[in-house]
């Protein structure tokens, strides 16, 4: 899933209090009024009739954050030492420096409309044989994931492990989605591992392949797990990351996929007005891409 974030940041405003009676002054508490708040990002896409991506006129949108979401149900035992269990918990690259699974935070934003502002790139449900296995490749590749991301920042002694160096939350999310998904990679944008972080990443995985093809007689097999099961499933994820496309800097072949993925990423209902103009910039570029392609030689 996906939704516009302000990256923790939160804005509310104090309202001044009505005239009341003397009778309930004393027990007239204040109202306080949230104010939506997002982060805005430039998509290297110029805008059609503007002044040129070099001018800065570019198109806007709204900095998404992303996650694997996963809900948990239980039921309790019959004889109570069990208790009944609904959770929500979900991985991503946190900005608290770890890559793993975190409780799902759901705060009351009444201005996010409900579900409105969240979008939901592929939903498994665990009801389903085939839904099922591909839950459970996920959840081995998120494994993977994770402990590559972990092993890179502590080669690399980065800080924050290796948040933004290793990819943000969107990066994360997108590798597992094109694991899972290796002819259409991810829906998800921006995605901003580039450079040597990507390197690094891709190496701290290869380092798993490794690994786990040497373990294969070893300690995974005592613990239940094959060593060429946990190398292959390193492998997809290594595989993932070589074929990320990178929306730092868009080249002209980049566009049709960008704005795909851009227009994927926005959400259904939001009240900021970014969005809508968000969208129609997104159509005049893929537009005004056609007609340069028509001239192509």
């Amino acid at each position: 899933v996906s939704q516009p974030t302000s990256f923790g940041v939160g804005l509310c405003v104090r309202l001044p209090q009505q005239d009341h009676t003397a009778s309930d002054k004393a027990c007239a508490a204040d109202d306080f009024v949230q104010i939506p708040l997002g982060c805005a990002t430039k998509t290297g896409l110029s805008r059609v009739g503007g002044r040129g991506g070099g001018a800065g006129d570019q198109v806007c949108s709204m900095m998404a954050h992303a996650g694997v979401s996963l809900h948990i149900q239980a039921r309790s035992s019959p004889n109570g030492t069990a208790p009944e269990l609904d959770a929500f918990v979900q991985y991503y690259e946190g900005v608290e420096g770890f890559c793993g699974w975190h409780a799902e935070n759901n705060p009351l934003k009444p201005w996010q409309l409900g579900k409105g502002m969240v979008v939901e790139h592929v939903k498994l449900c665990s009801d389903l044989t085939e839904e099922l296995e591909q839950i459970r490749r996920a959840m081995r590749y998120i494994a993977q994931a994770s402990a590559a991301s972990a092993l890179s920042a502590c080669h690399q002694r980065l800080t924050l492990g290796g948040y933004g160096a290793n990819g943000v939350c969107l990066d994360s999310v997108a590798i597992i989605q094109a694991a899972l998904h290796p002819e259409r990679r991810t829906s998800l944008y921006p995605v901003l591992l580039c450079g040597a972080g990507q390197q690094e990443l891709a190496r701290a995985c290869a380092a798993l392949v490794r690994a786990t093809k040497a373990s294969d007689a070893t300690e995974l097999n005592t613990r239940g797990v094959s060593g060429m099961r946990a190398s292959s499933d390193a492998a997809a994820v290594l595989e993932a990351i070589w074929r990320l496309p990178c929306d730092v800097a868009p080249g002209l072949k980049d566009i049709p996929d960008v704005c795909e993925r851009l227009l994927a990423t926005l959400p259904r209902g939001s009240p900021f007005a970014l969005v809508d103009r968000t969208v129609a910039d997104v159509h005049a570029a893929l537009r005004h891409h056609a007609e340069l392609c028509e001239l192509r030689p």
